[in-house]
């Protein structure tokens, strides 16, 4: 009989407990407008990689966003080297 009645008393707290937990809302890039852009441009990160890359983007004309504004960039070395050269990848977001 106590068993029973513990177990009906954590299941009351946990479907208390349950109820009282507010949901996390995801927010999706779609939703936000964010715009995603890649390039691959030649030579490698280093240590400024990020910086490197929004410079690329805007002097190349990468993204087809002329605000360039919020842009926020990742930079990847890319581990295949062609020819001797080699070359880093740059994806970079901005607002849509």
């Amino acid at each position: 009989m106590k068993s029973a009645t513990l177990f009906m008393v954590c299941c009351l707290l946990m479907f208390f407990l349950m109820n009282n937990i507010k949901e996390v809302e995801t927010v999706h890039v779609e939703q936000a407008g964010v715009c995603e852009f890649t390039g691959e441009f030649p030579g490698k990160c280093g240590n400024d990689g990020r910086k490197t890359c929004i410079e690329a983007m805007n002097k190349n004309g990468g993204t087809p966003l002329k605000r360039n504004k919020n842009l926020r960039c990742e930079c990847f070395d890319n581990p295949v080297v062609i020819l001797g050269r080699p070359k880093r990848i740059c994806r970079c977001r901005d607002n849509c």
